[in-house]
């Protein structure tokens, strides 16, 4: 598919090899082209002096072709010689042909194809049927082809359909032109089995169940809808010309579509037909005096372009500059006198079109790129040097260097007379690792078999347990998230309250990303998946959905995080702007590089044109294609493939009627009572109401005449029977028998089969046209820009991962981003693997190398340590682990380091690197909210550890605080699940978290904020779920021991890793003895030493170092 959208297209292809040849195809030879194909029907429209249409393919005795008001003789679609054209007809609003034959060969009971030339005008109605067979209905139509133009008059879209299901054109139809158009469809192909071509290329495709429905014996009605008289008039006329109207009893070939619209539209010659044109209206700006140092003299010099760019493209009119600044009245400008006419524009896009087709050699110029080589001279742009390795001096140093990650950092520090501090103490440094690896604080046990392990790779083995251990996955996914922006919900949600919108099977993204940093999922294989999961994998065929293609799709999720309200509102500017966020998250989240800019136009500090964001989003639009839109609940797709839904619903269909039967034998029983208790309520009715009620009561309620209705109404309060009085009335022998009943309809429901969905991504159709935005507005649409990738990261030899990729499914253009992006030899996967890096370095050293971590580009932070960093994603890159890069920093001693060293040094580095940026200590770091409130739930021993499912939900309190559900929950403890699994909203999270700093998720979020103030320590002293760990953390430590000194001990441990000090234990003691005493004075507490100890817990929880990491 990817070849279709290409310039190298099957037509440029057949037009090249026709010039190559010096071969002149006349619109003279089209005929025969098409008669090559065998057509049983072929109006050419080509009788002089309006005379009856004649179908052309057909026996004269066998047809009766009969026209009303039809205009014949206009000019027609095909270019003849000398620049002619053939002839057409012109359908006014009012005129058809009507056409029979006998047999009736215009009736298809398998495959079709239609072709024909068309140019709407204007006038027209907003539906116009111009081909139809039968009376377009779900009995009785063949087939039918419908044009809805839209309310400017100036564009539309076809509709190809028969009874049971129909295709739309992807693209607009132009009304200024004559536009080739084929339909091709077999009902006996697996998969796609109808296709609309436009222009001889692909525009859209898709599967229709079912056949043509017979009408044998009915008109072909040619120009509008055929309604038989006098049931109902003629409909949905037709307004403009159609020519060459050919039928197939074949689904003609991509390549023969091809070879008919380039014999209907034969090369234009520059020198003859397009110079001309152009010397008249541009040369006096674009020959001797080159305004932008633009030549239009020869095609050469229109190739090689000026400062915008190559003039034209060969190939594709719609995506080349010069036709643009035509069409748009730019060029020539509106004060020099000169005007090109519509004829003359069409003129120029034609042989663009065509290949450029010229009489001079043609030479392929170097073109003038719109990225300077200064630009591409950027240092996270280059390629990694090779064989770089640690500065020697660093490496023969050997006090404090044990990798080469300290070898690098040392040599920096030295120049500047430094050294890194001194190892931070064991105790610290396990809570350091647990705190960065699981987000948790570390065990008792495990501390202390830590502290005793003598052995001189023992954190060696802690780092590989913790790696290990699955609440990894859910520390290091936590950072992911939040780089692709995910969230739980769709829309921007920023209501109060339950969200709006929630899309059931969006958290299954959210598990994949933990899975894949627990099985440490190569870096490369994990982009691939998110960006192109559905491209590595024929899902829509397969009899049975594998795990590996369940994960393929779910992985897809990560293009599903942008804000996205089309359902809400559906209006344009709303789904551009999906595309808009998804080309930004792709840049922000994988490139580092902020987009934005040049939407509107070329960026300003960046090496990113404005065709190069067009270019990369048109990459994305085969799925995220406004024209053909699926809002986020309609692109969510089962977890279970075709052949297994069908079987779930035969099953459940079963179990389905079981319990309807089981339902009625319960419904006959208390019928008969129900009737019985209703007799006599009707005792009680007056009598000169009785009988009439009786007799009005055995009548169907929809038979009853206005009359009966009022009677009923009357009586309606007298005649109610309540279901506690049918209760009352059934025998205990018919009780039981109802009781059995519901049992077993409970069994059969409980036997019923189901299936989950996958919010995913995947094309919905081929790749459509993508234009550049003028000041970034769908509205001022431009030229045509194909898909690409950024011009500064790519070179000659890379730029054809579109060409190559060959997809399970789909256009492969999201599958070629993903190689582009991680292909070792791309020039992309540098600055990829760099971006990725500088984040892992940021969330173990608590400061990146590169302060702008979602910015590497010219306008970002330049590198503290630009070797290393180098030295790092060099590896990462060609290793493609996680886990290892992560081993790799921690092993360092600059992991190891203290926070706080000597005073003496620390002064003096302090007055040489106050910012700390060359790493002669370590940084103190505020941990994230979720470490917050799952290191309360862990020391206090209530944490749910279990993994992945459904979020846990919130609960909205009316003085605005968001709180974790307590009801409604799967199991009691899943509000103590890691805070992961709660319910992410793009604003409204639980109040505690977002006190901490949880970020709102409007995008990529590449470096959470960290703030310090008032309302923080506001909630570690009042808030409800502080209150709540700190009694449980006090009965576990009371649980553990009596003695007050070994209680004060554990709970230092549990909270902050470490044992007290001789001055906190001594306040400690104070403090529980004072808690005491001022308990017992208050009185109305049971136990005072229990609740001083709770108090206790609670300053504890207060402390900064359960806030901060040192």
């Amino acid at each position: 598919m990817a070849c279709r959208s290409a310039n190298a297209s099957s037509l440029l292809v057949l037009a090249g090899c026709v010039c190559a040849a010096h071969a002149v195809v006349l619109g003279a030879d089209y005929p025969a082209v098409v008669r090559q194909d065998r057509p049983v029907s072929y109006f050419r429209f080509d009788e002089q002096g309006g005379g009856q249409p004649r179908d052309s393919a057909g026996a004269e005795a066998e047809t009766v072709v009969t026209a009303s008001a039809l205009v014949q003789a206009v000019p027609g679609a095909l270019r003849m010689p000398g620049g002619t054209t053939g002839l057409a007809a012109r359908f006014s609003g009012n005129s058809y042909v009507q056409a029979t034959a006998d047999p009736d060969r215009f009736d298809f009971s398998g495959a079709v194809s239609i072709e024909f030339w068309i140019r709407p005008t204007e006038g027209g109605e907003g539906t116009q049927c111009f081909i139809a067979k039968g009376e377009f209905t779900r009995t009785n139509c063949n087939y039918y082809v419908v044009y809805f133009q839209e309310g400017s008059g100036k564009s539309g879209r076809l509709r190809f359909g028969i009874a049971s299901g129909y295709l739309d054109q992807a693209s607009k139809l132009d009304e200024d032109e004559f536009t080739h158009v084929v339909v091709t469809f077999d009902p006996s192909r697996a998969g796609v089995n109808t296709r609309m071509y436009i222009n001889g290329r692909l525009d859209a495709e898709k599967h229709i169940d079912g056949q043509p429905r017979s009408t044998r014996g009915t008109p072909l009605s040619i120009g509008a809808l055929l309604y038989e008289l006098p049931k109902q008039p003629r409909i949905q006329f037709f307004v403009g010309e159609l020519d060459e109207v050919a039928f197939y009893p074949h689904a003609l070939s991509e390549a023969r579509v091809a070879v008919h619209f380039a014999q209907g539209s034969p090369p234009v010659v520059f020198e003859t037909e397009v110079r001309p044109l152009l010397q008249r209206a541009c040369f006096g700006c674009h020959a001797e005096k080159q305004q932008g140092k633009l030549d239009l003299r020869t095609v050469t010099a229109m190739l090689r372009g000026g400062e915008s760019g190559p003039a034209v493209a060969r190939g594709s009119a719609a995506q080349s500059l010069l036709l643009e600044r035509i069409q748009f009245g730019e060029m020539p400008p509106p004060d020099s006198g000169q005007t090109l006419s519509p004829s003359e524009r069409r003129l120029i896009a034609l042989w663009i079109d065509g290949g450029c087709r010229a009489e001079e050699v043609v030479g392929l110029p170097p073109v003038r790129a719109l990225v300077t080589s200064q630009q591409r001279a950027h240092w996270a742009f280059q390629a990694f040097a090779p064989g770089l390795t640690p500065p020697l001096e660093a490496r023969g140093r050997a006090r404090g260097i044990r990798t080469p990650v300290d070898a690098f950092i040392q040599s920096r520090l030295a120049r500047h007379g430094l050294a890194m501090s001194g190892d931070v103490d064991r105790m610290r440094l396990a809570r350091r690792a647990f705190i960065d690896l699981i987000g948790l604080p570390p065990p008792l046990e495990r501390v202390d078999r830590f502290l005793a392990d003598p052995r001189p790779d023992a954190f060696a083995r802690l780092v590989d347990e913790l790696l290990s251990s699955p609440q990894f996955g859910v520390r290091w996914g936590r950072h992911w998230l939040d780089i692709a922006g995910y969230t739980d919900t769709i829309s921007f949600d920023d209501d109060y309250g339950p969200p709006i919108g929630f899309v059931e099977g969006k958290w299954r993204y959210r598990d994949y990303v933990i899975r894949s940093f627990n099985q440490d999922k190569p870096y490369r294989r994990f982009v691939t998946e998110q960006l192109a999961g559905d491209e590595l994998v024929d899902w829509e065929k397969a009899d049975r959905y594998t795990p590996e293609l369940i994960e393929s799709l779910v992985a897809t999720g990560y293009l599903r995080c942008c804000e996205d309200i089309s359902k809400e509102d559906p209006r344009p500017f709303i789904i551009w702007s999906v595309l808009h966020d998804s080309v930004e998250q792709i840049g922000t989240s994988l490139l580092g590089l902020t987009l934005n800019c040049a939407r509107c136009h070329s960026h300003k500090f960046e090496a990113i044109p404005q065709r190069d964001y067009y270019r990369l989003m048109a990459v994305l639009t085969p799925a995220l294609n406004p024209a053909n839109w699926k809002d986020p609940q309609q692109r969510a797709v089962p977890d279970v493939s075709s052949a297994t839904r069908e079987q779930i619903d035969a099953h459940n269909a079963q179990i389905d009627g079981q319990v309807k039967r089981l339902e009625s034998e319960i419904a006959v029983l208390r019928k008969r009572h129900e009737m019985a208790l209703r007799n006599a309520k009707l005792a009680e009715i007056p009598a000169d109401d009785r009988a009439a009620l009786r007799a009005t009561l055995g009548i169907a309620e929809g038979k009853r005449d206005a009359q009966q209705k009022a009677l009923v109404a009357k009586h309606a309060a007298a005649l109610k029977v309540d279901p506690q009085a049918i209760d009352a009335a059934l025998t205990a022998v018919e009780r039981a028998q109802i009781d059995r009943t519901k049992q077993s309809i409970g069994a059969h429901r409980g036997r019923r089969h189901s299936h989950s969905w996958i919010h995913a991504m995947y094309d919905v159709g081929p790749p459509p046209p993508t234009r550049l935005f003028q000041q970034g507005s769908y509205l001022h649409p431009r030229r045509e820009v194909p898909p690409g990738f950024p011009e500064v990261l790519t070179t000659a030899d890379f730029t054809s991962y579109l060409e190559q990729v060959r997809p399970t499914r789909g256009s492969g253009h999201r599958l070629a981003l993903a190689r582009w992006l991680t292909d070792t030899a791309s020039p992309a996967s540098a600055l990829v693997a760099r971006v990725m890096v500088n984040r892992v370095w940021s969330h173990l050293m608590g400061a990146p190398i590169v302060a702008t971590t979602d910015n590497l580009g010219a306008s970002g932070a330049r590198p503290s340590h630009p070797e290393l960093l180098d030295w790092l994603s060099a590896d990462f890159r060609r290793e493609g682990s996680i886990k290892r890069l992560i081993r790799q920093t921690m092993a360092s001693s600059v992991y190891r380091q203290a926070s706080f060293g000597a005073r003496d040094a620390a002064e003096r580095a302090r007055a040489i690197d106050p910012a700390n940026r060359l790493l002669w200590r370590a940084r103190l770091r505020r941990v994230e909210a979720e470490v917050v409130r799952d290191s309360m739930l862990s020391a206090a021993g209530q944490l749910d550890r279990s993994m992945g499912g459904p979020p846990v939900p919130l609960e909205y309190r009316p003085n605005g605080t968001v709180l974790v559900a307590t009801k409604g929950l799967p199991t009691p403890s899943s509000r103590l699940r890691r805070s992961v699994y709660l319910l992410n909203r793009r604003i409204y999270n639980p109040s505690f978290l977002s006190v901490f700093d949880k970020p709102i998720v409007t995008g990529s979020v590449c470096r959470r904020a960290v703030s310090a103030v008032a309302l923080q320590s506001l909630s570690m002293m009042n808030d409800v779920f502080v209150v709540e760990q700190s009694q449980h953390l006090a009965a576990r430590v009371a649980a553990a021991t009596d003695s007050t000194d070994a209680r004060i001990d554990r709970l230092f441990r549990l909270t902050v890793a470490r044992s007290p000090s001789v001055e906190e234990l001594d306040l400690c003691r104070q403090m529980l003895a004072s808690g005491t005493r001022i308990q017992l004075a208050a009185g109305g507490v049971d136990a005072p030493a229990d609740a001083a100890l709770v108090d206790l817990c609670q300053t504890l929880l207060n402390m900064n170092e359960q806030l901060y990491l040192e």
